[in-house]
């Protein structure tokens, strides 16, 4: 019998910080955070993050929103369950 985890895409550590990040950072201010923001909390030294964001955005736990160029990532329905997946195997 399949579960949600053995559907979701597998993510790396940096990957599971990344999604943790940018829904924590929501819940706490209700936008979501710049690419800057995402990468001072993930201790990146660029703020170029596309190498952190596209596999996100290619497994489809996030997705890139063109209406706000400083705030574009936005969660899917698939993060969300991600994240709520993460939460109960803690």
């Amino acid at each position: 019998m399949m579960t949600i985890s053995d559907v979701l895409p597998k993510l790396t550590d940096k990957q599971n910080l990344c999604l943790r990040f940018i829904h924590d950072f929501y819940e706490r201010n209700r936008f979501y955070p710049s690419h800057r923001e995402i990468a001072q909390a993930l201790i990146v030294k660029t703020t170029n993050m596309r190498p952190y964001l596209a596999p996100l955005e290619k497994k489809g736990y996030i997705m890139a929103d063109d209406s706000d160029a400083g705030r574009n990532i936005r969660l899917t329905r698939r993060g969300l369950e991600k994240i709520k997946l993460m939460e109960t195997t803690q």
